[in-house]
């Protein structure tokens, strides 16, 4: 029987003793863990190893946390980013939501069980995304669309945005909504779900934005560029 891969955490912090609770901790749960006492020996790490999830610490000197997660997004977006801090810095909660579009920010001293529960969750959200992913790829395949899509998973793991064509491209309607009814059964959901409850239509342009819950705390947004009539 095949086991599952253990997961790789990176813990980022300049205190060496809360690393050592941190390895301690997250060995306990069967995670592999990696440390890294700053912002330039965590990027030294995350160019050899593959890392799954970063935690990091936001004070820190030569590179705050802030600076080091935006830089794991734009070269690694696929790898989870949590922010950990001791200081009630409002400011600094902010900038690293809206630079390192962070999964979570953690509270220091953390309570065990609720980091946990928030790195299992990451986790957990960011499979159930590649999951999805796959369906979408699957289907652009049999609808001889996968040259002319690109599909973007957001950061924090709870969108995944699909855009057909280029901004000049038109196409049948009736290519779409084969499209998405299609993606809904592969999806295991019925195709008027896309009209009724569950999702949003709106146009910017000639542009056209069908926003989908498809359950799990997950949406999918589709852009096309424009259809024919």
């Amino acid at each position: 029987m095949s086991t599952k891969p253990k997961q790789t955490v990176l813990c980022v912090d300049d205190e060496a003793s809360i690393l050592e609770v941190l390895r301690k901790l997250l060995e306990r749960e069967n995670f592999k863990v990696l440390s890294a006492t700053g912002g330039k020996d965590a990027l030294r790490i995350m160019a050899e190893e593959a890392v799954d999830l970063v935690i990091s610490d936001q004070r820190m000197p030569e590179m705050d946390g802030t600076t080091l997660l935006s830089h794991i997004r734009t070269k690694y977006p696929h790898v989870l980013r949590i922010m950990m801090s001791g200081y009630s810095d409002f400011d600094s909660l902010v900038a690293a939501v809206n630079e390192g579009e962070i999964f979570r920010f953690i509270a220091k001293p953390w309570q065990r069980e609720n980091l946990i529960q928030v790195i299992n969750a990451a986790l957990n959200q960011r499979e159930v995304i590649s999951r999805i992913e796959s369906v979408v790829r699957n289907v652009c395949s049999m609808m001889e669309l996968a040259e002319k899509t690109s599909i973007e998973t957001h950061p924090e793991f709870q969108a995944l945005t699909v855009k057909i064509g280029e901004p000049e491209d038109a196409f049948p309607k009736e290519v779409i909504m084969n499209f998405l009814q299609l993606l809904m059964k592969s999806l295991g959901m019925k195709a008027e779900d896309a009209w009724t409850g569950t999702g949003t239509i709106s146009k910017k342009g000639f542009s056209v934005s069908i926003t989908i819950d498809i359950g799990r705390g997950v949406q999918l947004k589709l852009i096309v560029p424009r259809l024919k009539k």
